[in-house]
């Protein structure tokens, strides 16, 4: 029996859970769920990769255009959907999203049940009037998934039931080249330009490194911060801020060691990416990242916001080409036995499956 999911979420680009919802499409499908994705934005240019990836993979596709995030078009989509015999699940993703969702479910008796999906530790979910809103939208959600078991915790104490928790899976690409021999070691950092990605603590790391250079991907408000501090530590000559790409896996695979500085987690679907790449990982031990980078077999852990810690982790792999090829071998093999897309897919066709009271 084939079903239809409708998928709501509200975003200007395509970073980690939007990847994530496009990986999704094409193995739900082969689970009998095929999706629509119904995408609110304030920037209707900046969505459009997001669109054309999520139509490649086969989800019909509809964008709303709203400026604010309190979005009176969203909620009508979403209260028609509930009531619609089209879809058998509306699935939401990250806050602004679910909280529609949720509004929509507390205003209609539409029988359409609904899923939601958390992405982040959002520092947000500790405030009481927030914790107060989701207790009261989450007493209609059939399901709540949570991308991580580290994220399941700060939910269950932070929000209103345990989620089950589905991690994130990605297709591995192909297998990574020979890495060069005799050149300056080169480390890549994918992700937005926030605090929460600790780009600037990177940053000062590096300035402690010797015989390295960066390329840092992603785009986002610090970005002009983010520069002047390159220019003040003297890196202009090592250091690219190289906004957003969309050859990141060749990057990847052209790049030595993968840094992820993070102040918190959800997940990080871009560490996956990166030991497809068979890349060695130097990160943060925060929210999901020590579930996924297993330390000292797949990379190096170190705390957050400590400078000296991290180049301390680069340069130990800056000194070792043996160990960096013992890591990225082991981040890849780690990727194909844990976090393989197909079982991911299975995961969430059995959440869909329990929220619509189907057996399989």
């Amino acid at each position: 029996m084939n079903r239809r999911v409708l998928h709501v979420v509200r975003t200007d680009g395509l970073s980690g859970a939007e990847g994530h919802l496009v990986a999704l499409v094409a193995p739900l499908a082969a689970q009998g769920w095929s999706s629509d994705v119904l995408i609110s934005t304030r920037d209707p240019e900046g969505v459009q990769r997001l669109v054309r990836r999520l139509g490649e993979e086969g989800a019909g596709v509809r964008v709303i255009v709203g400026r604010h995030d309190l979005h009176p078009a969203l909620l009508r989509s979403v209260l028609k959907a509930r009531r619609s015999s089209r879809w058998s699940l509306i699935h939401s993703h990250m806050v602004h999203a679910d909280w529609h969702a949720g509004l929509a479910a507390l205003l209609t008796r539409g029988s359409v049940p609904l899923v939601s999906t958390k992405h982040n530790h959002d520092p947000f979910r500790t405030k009481l009037a927030v914790r107060a809103i989701e207790t009261l939208w989450g007493l209609r959600t059939a399901q709540i998934i949570a991308i991580s078991g580290s994220l399941a915790d700060f939910i269950e104490r932070h929000g209103t039931r345990r989620p089950v928790t589905v991690r994130y899976g990605i297709s591995a690409g192909p297998a990574p080249a020979v890495r060069k021999a005799g050149r300056s070691v080169r480390l890549i950092a994918v992700g937005r330009l926030e605090p929460q990605k600790g780009v600037d603590v990177l940053l000062d790391a590096v300035a402690r490194v010797e015989g390295v250079e960066l390329d840092i991907v992603g785009d986002g408000s610090l970005r002009s911060t983010l520069a002047d501090q390159v220019e003040r530590l003297g890196l202009a000559d090592r250091v690219r801020l190289v906004g957003h790409q969309q050859d990141v896996p060749d990057r990847m695979r052209a790049a030595d060691v993968f840094v992820h500085a993070a102040r918190w987690e959800g997940f990080g679907l871009v560490l996956l990416e990166a030991m497809s790449a068979g890349l060695p990982v130097v990160a943060t031990s925060v929210g999901a990242i020590p579930e996924v980078v297993d330390d000292g077999v797949t990379g190096v852990l170190v705390a957050p916001d400590q400078s000296a810690a991290l180049a301390d982790a680069i340069r130990s792999l800056v000194a070792d080409p043996e160990r960096r090829r013992e890591l990225g071998d082991a981040g890849r093999a780690r990727l194909l036995e844990a976090f393989a897309v197909g079982r991911m897919a299975r995961e969430t066709a059995d959440v869909y499956d329990c929220a619509t009271g189907v057996s399989r």
